[in-house]
C-alpha cells in the first residue's frame, strides 16, 4: 500500500495503539477497505464498538471511550466531502452503518435488484436471427 493508501492515527490511550495505519477510504474501494478497516480495528479491539455496538457505547456508559477511538479512527481516513453525511452520526456503529449505505445502498433494493436480473437471466433467449457471435460481441 501507498502513503496514499495508509491513513495514520496516532493517538496512545488504555487499549489503543500508539501509532496505527488505517486504509484510506474512497468511494471506488469501499468493499476492499471494509474489509481492511474491520480487520485494523479488530487488531486494535475497537471492532466491538462498531459490531455488534450498543448501549453500553453510549455517552456516559462504560466503554463509551472505546466507540470514541473507533470513531476517530474510521472518521482519520474518510474524505473531507464525506464528512457532512457523518458529522450527525453518535456513534461509530452509525456511521459505519452510514458509509455501509451509502456505498451498497439498503438492502432491500440490493434484493429487488438482484431478483431483476436473476429474472432478466432466466429469460434470456436468443433470436431467430441473432448468431453465438452476435451475442457474444453485444455484451
Amino acid at each position: 500500500m501507498t502513503g496514499k493508501e495508509l491513513g495514520e492515527y496516532s493517538g496512545a490511550s488504555a487499549g489503543a495503539p500508539v501509532s496505527m495505519q488505517y486504509p484510506r477510504y474512497s468511494c471506488d474501494n469501499y468493499t476492499v477497505w471494509a474489509v481492511q478497516m474491520e480487520w485494523a480495528l479488530e487488531g486494535a479491539r475497537l471492532w466491538e464498538a462498531v459490531d455488534p455496538g450498543g448501549d453500553e457505547f453510549k455517552k456516559g456508559a462504560s466503554k463509551y471511550h472505546l466507540d470514541r477511538l473507533a470513531l476517530t479512527a474510521i472518521c482519520s481516513v474518510v474524505p473531507t466531502d464525506l464528512m457532512q453525511h457523518l458529522i450527525s452520526k453518535k456513534s461509530a456503529k452509525e456511521v459505519w452503518d452510514t458509509l455501509k449505505t451509502l456505498n451498497l445502498g439498503h438492502e432491500r433494493v440490493r434484493e429487488a435488484t438482484l431478483q431483476t436480473l436473476q429474472k432478466k437471466y432466466e429469460n434470456l433467449e436468443m433470436g431467430e436471427e441473432e448468431t453465438l457471435w452476435m451475442i457474444n460481441n453485444y455484451y
